[in-house]
């Protein structure tokens, strides 16, 4: 899960609800917020559906190996 996932997830406690200032000139500082519940949401099924993909693959290439495998050994067996 990504960090501004988690962060959003479990607030800090003592969180000032100020702006920090910027020291070099004193103006607000732009801090980003991670949105609403929705797009919260939205971001996680999206990294789950990345995720879900890549392990598709690899099993799909185990699967294909665990196939062709036992093939190519029953020809070289008959090939000699």
């Amino acid at each position: 899960m990504r960090a501004y996932l988690r962060a959003s997830a479990y607030p800090e406690k003592g969180r000032s609800s100020r702006p920090a200032t910027n020291h070099l000139d004193g103006a607000a500082a732009v801090t980003k917020r991670s949105g609403s519940f929705l797009n919260l949401l939205r971001e996680y099924d999206n990294q789950a559906r990345d995720n879900f993909a890549k392990e598709a693959v690899v099993f799909t290439i185990i699967i294909i190996a665990g196939l062709v495998w036992p093939v190519v050994q029953s020809v070289q067996a008959l090939a000699f």
